[in-house]
């Protein structure tokens, strides 16, 4: 059986990309961003 993965445009639409909605794993690219922006400050 396949897996669903869901990209989250808008973070306020989040709660639609829930396991229970048939989502597996929901992708938030401003979320990951910010976070590769942050761990790369803390690098330097």
């Amino acid at each position: 059986m396949g897996r669903v993965l869901a990209r989250v445009n808008n973070p306020r639409n989040r709660w639609l990309f829930e396991a229970d909605l048939g989502v597996d794993l929901a992708v938030n690219q401003a979320e990951l961003m910010a976070q590769l922006v942050v761990e790369g400050i803390r690098l330097t």
